[in-house]
């Protein structure tokens, strides 16, 4: 059995460049952050109505556009299926796609998700307010994207999704919370409701690269951690898109040298 488990960053999901919007003949008004405020209209007063809008990393004509995560998801999951299905026309998914590249030789078995909602971490609708509030950047509400996106490049693979949800005076930014966190997530690891031994599995590939520097380590030492040498890490460039897999063993053996102190 092989086992993906990828986190998801805020800017996994992106909107197409202007390039791409020209290729695709659309018009000045259809263009990706043009076309923003129309889908964004019926949801704005749900997001304290921010003026969120689509922006690009550096100006030019071959760069995506990044929204923010949680407003993202919230404006396709509350929208038609037909607004939905012209949301995803305009969806690209970079560092994703050189993963599932890479990974469809062998196809997984099984994906695990990892995903964030901080709504009981951040409760104050003054501190939501702020347009960069951590808040905004969470990706549970990708999920219905991410569904989509999952079921079309690996139709028979059944997901897992894990809900990063702190609460409490701990956040998603604590190294020491959230390694525990996502240990108790992972420990307890189960598709369609059955654990999964460690003998069932040849590999369990880990895509870690996306999300805050907490679960990005987290997810690094807890894998290890439960299950040893059958890891393997995959890594993106992302200047050319290309995907790697490196050997655990020199995280492995941190870790067995951590055990032995």
């Amino acid at each position: 059995m092989n086992i993906w488990i990828v986190t998801i960053g805020s800017s996994d999901v992106q909107l197409d460049s202007d390039t791409i919007n020209r290729n695709k003949g659309r018009n000045e008004k259809q263009r990706s952050n043009k076309v923003w405020s129309y889908w964004y209209e019926d949801t704005k007063p749900d997001c304290y109505d921010i003026a969120f809008e689509p922006k690009q990393a550096y100006k030019d004509l071959d760069e995506y556009y990044r929204i923010e995560a949680r407003v993202l998801g919230t404006v396709y999951e509350s929208s038609s299926q037909e607004v939905q299905d012209e949301i995803w026309s305009y969806l690209i998914f970079p560092l994703l796609d050189s993963f599932v590249e890479k990974l469809h030789d062998p196809s997984p078995d099984a994906i695990a998700v990892l995903l964030t909602d901080q709504s009981e971490f951040f409760k104050d609708d003054n501190i939501r307010r702020k347009p960069k509030c951590p808040y905004w950047q969470d990706t549970w509400t990708l999920k219905l994207i991410l569904a989509r996106y999952f079921q079309d490049k690996f139709p028979d693979v059944k997901c897992e999704w894990i809900r990063l949800s702190p609460s409490g005076d701990k956040g998603l930014a604590d190294w020491d919370y959230v390694l525990k966190l996502v240990g108790e997530k992972l420990g307890n690891l189960q598709f369609d409701g059955r654990a999964i031994e460690n003998e069932e599995i040849n590999t369990v590939y880990i895509s870690h690269q996306a999300g805050t520097p907490a679960i990005s380590s987290a997810v690094q030492f807890a894998s290890l951690a439960r299950f040893r040498t059958n890891v393997e890490f995959l890594v993106s460039n992302e200047y050319d898109r290309k995907t790697e897999t490196i050997s655990n063993s020199n995280y492995l053996r941190a870790i067995q040298l951590q055990e032995a102190i």
